[in-house]
C-alpha cells in the first residue's frame, strides 16, 4: 500500500475477526485442497472497509502457523501507472538464485522468471501467493499472474486474490482468462449485523459498557468493521458513541474514500456539495464519468456504510469527514463547477449562489447578475447579513466598471440597513463611480442620502451637482431623482443652499401613483408639510409607508413620511405607521430601519407626554445603532432621551446623555433644533436659567434665519417664556406666551393649549378661567396627555381659589390619574400643591403630606387626614381602621402636637394655606 494512504484503523486489543468464521472454514478447505496438488485460486470480495483485508491477514497467520509458504503483495492505487510493480512485490518475496534476474521491460520474460521462483519455491512444499487490493494491480502484472496461473494448475498453489466490489470492473478481462482455465472460488465478505456490531464493540472494551448504544454504532456505521471501528475508538475517549463527529470515525471514512479509488471518492465528494438528492443527476457532469460508473460508486458508498442507498449521507458527520478529504482549490472548482451547471438547468438563484459563494471569484457575467439577484431575495426574506455576504463576494468578481460599481452600490445599500457606518467604507468608491459616470440616477441618488446622513455635506452636494449638470439622458425619472434629493438636502440643512440658481424644483408633492420615485414622493410630502403647516394633505406620505411596507427598505423616505405626519400634527396616522413599520423591520432584521421607526415612536410619545415610553423607545433607538452609526442624525433621539429624563426628574440620566459626543455641524441640521430645545428644557429643570435661555433663543434665531419658526418642530417661545416666568420677568414671559398663542396658522392645537396654559399663570386671576379652559378643550381633543394633566392641575387650584371645591377636587383627580399614566406625576403634584389647598391629602400621596417628625407614619396619615376636614368615620374608612383607633391615634396627635381642634391642626400642618385663606 502506498505511504502516504491513510492508515486503518486496527487497535491491538482487536484479534479475533467477528462473524467471518464460514469465510475462514472456506478457506482452510481450500488451501487443504491445493496441498493435493489441485492448484485453487480465490477471490475474497466485497465494500470498502468490509474486512478484506483482515480476513486475508488471519488466514496468512493460519498458513504461517501450520509452515505454509505465502507470499504476499499489495495493490496501489499510487503503482497503478508503474509497470511490473506489483510483481516485483512477489519477487521481492521470494529467495533463490532468480530474485533479480528478472528484466521488467519485457512482460514476458518477467512472468518467465516468476514462474521459475514459484516453481523453485514449490519444491519446498505447499505455497500460497496472496495479492490483497488487485483492482489496483498494473497490467504489465495482471498479465504475469494468468501467465504463472495457467501454467500451476496441477501444483500445490493456491492464489488469493482480494477485491473490492465497485473495481471488479477493471478486471472484467483478468476473470474472464482466468475463469477459462480454471474455476474461481468466490468469498463475500459484507457488513457485520447488528450481532456483530455487538460482539466488535465488547471486543473493543471489554466489557458491555456500549450495549445501550448498539443501534446508535450500527445506524452510524452501516455494519462496516472500519468506520465501526473509529467509532469505538471515538467512544473510548468520550465515554459514549459521537456518531460520527470525532477523529476516529473523521480517519475512518478517509480511509475508506482512499481505499475505493478516485472514482468512489470523485462521486463522495460531488454528494458531499449536492445536499439535495433531487441534484444527484449532475453527478456524471461533475466527475467526468459514465452514469454506470456513477452508479457503481453510489453502490459502493452504500455498500460500505457512507451513504444511504438512496444516495443521502447516512449522516452530517459522514458528510463532513468526506469534504474534509477535499482540498480547498478542489473544493471551490468543484462548488464553481456545481454553480454553472446549476445555471444551465435555471435553478433558482439563492441555489447558485451558495454554490458560488465557495467557489473562487466569479468571472463570468452571468454570476454576478445571479448574486445580485441572491442578494435582492435574501433582502426581501429578512436575510440582510446573507445578501450582505452574496454581495462582498461579487465585488471580488473580475468584471467591468459598471458592473462593479452597481454590486458595490447593492452592498453599500443591504449594509446601510442592518449598520449605517459598515457601509461609510463604500461612500468614497461610490462616489467615484457616480462621477465617472459608471452609476444612474437612482444610485446618485441614494448616495446622496448616505452623505449626509454622516454629515459629508461638500461630497453631496457634489453629486447633486453633477446630477444636475447632466443634459444627455434627462429623463422625467432622472429629475424627480435630482429633486428627491435636494429637497431632502433642503430638510435636513435648511441653512445651506444646493439647488443651482437655474434649477426647476418642484414644490409641491407628486400625485401618489406607483411610477414616480418614491424618495420624491416622500422629501416633497415632508417639505411641504413645513411650508404649509397643520391641515396640509398627506396623501403622500401615507403613498410613501404603504408602499415601504411591501418591501422596499427605503429608510430615508420612511424617515421623511414619518416626520411629514408628526409636523401635519396626525400624530394618530404616525403612530399607527410605526407600529406596522416596526413589525416589518423586525421581521426582516432592518436594524436601520427599526432604529428610525423607534425613535420617531420615541418622539410621538414625547409629543403626547408619555415620558416613560418616550425614554424607553429612545434608547432602544440609540442601542440599535452606534452613535456613529447615527451620523449626523443622532440628534433626533437623543434630543428625546434628554428631554424625557429630564422630564422625568432624572437629571443626572439626562445629563450622562448630554455627555455624549455630537458630530460636527449638528447645530446646522434640522435635528440640532431638538436638540438645543431639549438642553434648554434640562437647563430650566436645574435651575441654570441664563444656559436654558441661551438655548432657547439660540433654537428661535436659527428658525427664523431658515424659514421654518414652527412650533411642532421645536416650542422654543414656550422654553424662553418658561425662563423668564421663573426669573420673575413676567411681562417678558406673558409676551411669549402670547405670541405663541396667535400663531394659529400651521401649529397644532396642543402647542397653543400649552401656551394657554402658560399664559394663565402669568396673568391676571380674571383671565385664568377662560385661558385654562381654553386649554384644557385643546389638549383634551388632541390627545397630548401630560399638558392636559398639567393644565387640569392648574384649573383645578382656580376653581379651588374661587370657591369651587367639587369641581377642583374633580379636576385634581382626573389630573393626577393623567399624569400617572403618563409615568409622570410629579409637576402634576408640585403644581397643585402651589394652590395653598386643603382637600390634597390622600390625593397626592403619604409623601406630599406635611407631617412632623414628632409623629409616626400612622399618625402623620391621621392628621393629614383630619387637617383636611374629614371625620373620624371617613378617616377609618380611607385607612380601613375603626373610628376607636382613629380617636387613639388623634389623641396622641394633639398631645404631641399641643393642639385641642382640626382647626389648629390645620394651621400648624400647612401655616401657609392657613394664611393665605
Amino acid at each position: 500500500m502506498d505511504a502516504d494512504a491513510p492508515k486503518p484503523i486496527e487497535p491491538a486489543c482487536l484479534r479475533q475477526l467477528v462473524e467471518r468464521d464460514r469465510q475462514l472454514a472456506e478457506l482452510h478447505g481450500l488451501l487443504s485442497l491445493s496441498e493435493a496438488g489441485h492448484s485453487q485460486t480465490v477471490v475474497v470480495r466485497g465494500p470498502v472497509g468490509a474486512g478484506k483485508t483482515a480476513l486475508i491477514r488471519e488466514f496468512v497467520r493460519h498458513c504461517t502457523a501450520v509452515g505454509t509458504s505465502v507470499l504476499t503483495a499489495n495493490g496501489s492505487l499510487a503503482e497503478l501507472s508503474s509497470p511490473h510493480a506489483l510483481v516485483h512485490q512477489l519477487l521481492d518475496d521470494l529467495d533463490g538464485p532468480d530474485k533479480g534476474d528478472h528484466e521488467p521491460s519485457a512482460p514476458l520474460r518477467t512472468g518467465e522468471v516468476l514462474h521459475r521462483a514459484l516453481v523453485g519455491r514449490l519444491r519446498a512444499g505447499p505455497l500460497v501467493v496472496c495479492v490483497d487490493d488487485l483492482h489496483f494491480a498494473d497490467e504489465a502484472s495482471l498479465e504475469n499472474l494468468l501467465y504463472v496461473q495457467r501454467r500451476l494448475v496441477a501444483s500445490p498453489i493456491l492464489f488469493l486474490f482480494g477485491v473490492a466490489d465497485h473495481l471488479r470492473a477493471r478486471l472484467t478481462g483478468f476473470d474472464a482468462e482466468l475463469t477459462r482455465r480454471a474455476r474461481i472460488h468466490s468469498i463475500d465478505v459484507g457488513a457485520l449485523t447488528r450481532d456483530g456490531v455487538e460482539e466488535l464493540a465488547r471486543q473493543y472494551t471489554g466489557d458491555d459498557r456500549l450495549a445501550h448504544h448498539l443501534d446508535v454504532l450500527h445506524e452510524a456505521s452501516g455494519g462496516n468493521p472500519l468506520l465501526l471501528k473509529g467509532l469505538l475508538k471515538d467512544a473510548a475517549a468520550a465515554g459514549v458513541p459521537a456518531p460520527g463527529g470525532s477523529r476516529g470515525y473523521r480517519e475512518a471514512v478517509s480511509a475508506c474514500l482512499y481505499r475505493g479509488g478516485t472514482g468512489m471518492r470523485d462521486v463522495a465528494q460531488a454528494l458531499a456539495l449536492l445536499r439535495d438528492e433531487s441534484d444527484h443527476d449532475l453527478v456524471p457532469q461533475l466527475v467526468l464519468a459514465s452514469p454506470d460508473a456513477v452508479g457503481r460508486s453510489m453502490n459502493a458508498l452504500a455498500a460500505a456504510g457512507v451513504i444511504c442507498p438512496e444516495g443521502s449521507y447516512r449522516s452530517a458527520a459522514a458528510r463532513t469527514a468526506v469534504l474534509a478529504t477535499m482540498g480547498p482549490t478542489s473544493v471551490s472548482g468543484l462548488h464553481g463547477r456545481i454553480a454553472e451547471l446549476f445555471y444551465e438547468r435555471g435553478a433558482p438563484c439563492d441555489v447558485i449562489a451558495r454554490h458560488l459563494m465557495s467557489a473562487a471569484a466569479p468571472t463570468a457575467p452571468w454570476a454576478v447578475e445571479v448574486l445580485i439577484d441572491a442578494a435582492l431575495e435574501a433582502l426581501a426574506a429578512g436575510a440582510p447579513e446573507q445578501a450582505a455576504e452574496y454581495m462582498e463576494h461579487a465585488t471580488r468578481a473580475e468584471a467591468d466598471d459598471s458592473t462593479r460599481a452597481r454590486s458595490l452600490g447593492l452592498l453599500a445599500r443591504i449594509k446601510w440597513h442592518t449598520n449605517p457606518r459598515a457601509a461609510t467604507s463604500y461612500l468614497t468608491p461610490l462616489r467615484e463611480a457616480v462621477l465617472a459616470g459608471h452609476l444612474g440616477h437612482q444610485d446618485a441618488g441614494r448616495l446622496t442620502g448616505y452623505l449626509l446622513w454622516h454629515g459629508r455635506v461638500k461630497e453631496a452636494v457634489g453629486v447633486m451637482e453633477w446630477m444636475a449638470s447632466l443634459r444627455d439622458g434627462v429623463t422625467p425619472a432622472s429629475q424627480d431623482t435630482v429633486n428627491a434629493a435636494r429637497h431632502w438636502f433642503q430638510f435636513l440643512h435648511p441653512g445651506r443652499r444646493a439647488v443651482p440658481a437655474d434649477a426647476a424644483v418642484r414644490t409641491s408633492p407628486p400625485e401618489p401613483d406607483a411610477t414616480g420615485d418614491i424618495r420624491l414622493h416622500a422629501a416633497t410630502g415632508l417639505v411641504s408639510v413645513l411650508t404649509g403647516g397643520v391641515g396640509v394633505d398627506c396623501s403622500s406620505a401615507e403613498f410613501v409607508l404603504q408602499s415601504t411596507e411591501v418591501g422596499s427598505h427605503a429608510d430615508e423616505s420612511v424617515f421623511a413620511a414619518l416626520l411629514a405626519l408628526i409636523y401635519a400634527d396626525r400624530l394618530d396616522r404616525a403612530e399607527y405607521w410605526c407600529g406596522s413599520l416596526l413589525e416589518h423591520a423586525r421581521r426582516h432584521n432592518l436594524a436601520t430601519l427599526s432604529a428610525i421607526v423607534l425613535a420617531v415612536s420615541a418622539d410621538i410619545a414625547l409629543r403626547r407626554g408619555r415620558l416613560k415610553a418616550a425614554g424607553h423607545r429612545a434608547s432602544e433607538a440609540l442601542t440599535l445603532i452606534s452613535d456613529r452609526g447615527w451620523g449626523m442624525v443622532i440628534a433626533y433621539p437623543l434630543s428625546t432621551l434628554i428631554a424625557a429624563t429630564s422630564g422625568l426628574g432624572r437629571y443626572a440620566e439626562a445629563a450622562e446623555h448630554l455627555r455624549r459626543p455630537l458630530p460636527v455641524g449638528t447645530f446646522e441640521t434640522v435635528f440640532g433644533l431638538n436638540y438645543l430645545h431639549a438642553r434648554g428644557l434640562y437647563a430650566l429643570r436645574t435651575d441654570r436659567h441664563f444656559a436654558a435661555l441661551e438655548d432657547f433663543q439660540r433654537c428661535g434665531r436659527l428658525m427664523r434665519e431658515w424659514s421654518m419658526d414652527r412650533a411642532v418642530i421645536a416650542p422654543w417661545r414656550l422654553g424662553a417664556g418658561m425662563v423668564h416666568a421663573a426669573l420673575d420677568r413676567t411681562e417678558e414671559a406673558r409676551a411669549l406666551f402670547d405670541g405663541q398663542s396667535r400663531r394659529r396658522r400651521g401649529e397644532p392645537g396642543a402647542v397653543r393649549g400649552a401656551s394657554l396654559r402658560l399664559l394663565a399663570r402669568v396673568s391676571e386671576p380674571d383671565a385664568r378661567r377662560n385661558l385654562l379652559r381654553e386649554s384644557v378643550a385643546l389638549l383634551r381633543k388632541s390627545g397630548h396627555a401630560l399638558d392636559l394633566a398639567l393644565s387640569l392641575a392648574e384649573l383645578s387650584n382656580d376653581n379651588y381659589a374661587r370657591g369651587d371645591t367639587k369641581q377642583a377636587q374633580q379636576d385634581a383627580q382626573e389630573a393626577m390619574e393623567t399624569a400617572e399614566e403618563c409615568g409622570a406625576p410629579e409637576d402634576v403634584r408640585r403644581i397643585l400643591c402651589e394652590g395653598h389647598r386643603f382637600d390634597l391629602a390622600g390625593l397626592l400621596g403619604d409623601e406630599h403630606v406635611p407631617v412632623g417628625k414628632e409623629l409616626s407614619n400612622a399618625e402623620g396619615r391621621v392628621a393629614a387626614l383630619a387637617a383636611s376636614g374629614m371625620t373620624n368615620r371617613q378617616i377609618g374608612a380611607r385607612l380601613h381602621l375603626s373610628t376607636s383607633t382613629v380617636e387613639q391615634h388623634l389623641t396622641r396627635v394633639y398631645r404631641k402636637l399641643q393642639v385641642t381642634r382640626r382647626s389648629d391642626l390645620a394651621r400648624l400642618l400647612w401655616p401657609e394655606r392657613s394664611e393665605s385663606a
